[in-house]
């Protein structure tokens, strides 16, 4: 997971966070789940250390455009910054989340019956080696 924050933020120029700067800020989150990001909220919950949401958006892609500004923090998977973040707003300034955050889990499933079919074998195939071709 990484931190999207604006050029003029007061922690745009950190090359790290701790989880007391990043919970010191309020929050753009994404509504993957009941207006939370489970993958984030959920741990931070466990912990007593929950987030302040300022916004919520409903998407990825649209979140990086509520950054610029403001001195909130947008946090979104690596793959999203590279595709969505760096190329269209190169001024926001990209940071690792805390320690405390951490990666997003993938996970491919499908019903027993498809197992050992060979067409869906070799679609599983093609979904792993094109996530393995972009990650970091």
């Amino acid at each position: 997971m990484m931190c999207v924050v604006d050029r003029d933020h007061p922690l745009a120029g950190h090359t790290e966070l701790t989880l007391d700067e990043y919970l010191s800020f309020g929050h753009i989150m994404i509504d993957v789940a009941q207006g939370l990001q489970p993958s984030i909220d959920r741990v931070l919950a466990v912990q007593g250390t929950p987030r302040r949401a300022v916004l919520t958006v409903p998407f990825h892609v649209t979140a990086p455009a509520a950054v610029a500004g403001t001195d909130l923090i947008l946090s979104i998977p690596r793959r999203t910054v590279r595709q969505f973040v760096t190329p269209l707003w190169p001024d926001l300034r990209v940071l690792p989340a805390p320690p405390e955050v951490r990666p997003l889990p993938y996970s491919m499933s499908w019903h027993a019956r498809v197992g050992h079919d060979q067409t869906h074998a070799w679609l599983r195939e093609q979904v792993k080696a094109a996530v393995a071709a972009t990650s970091p």
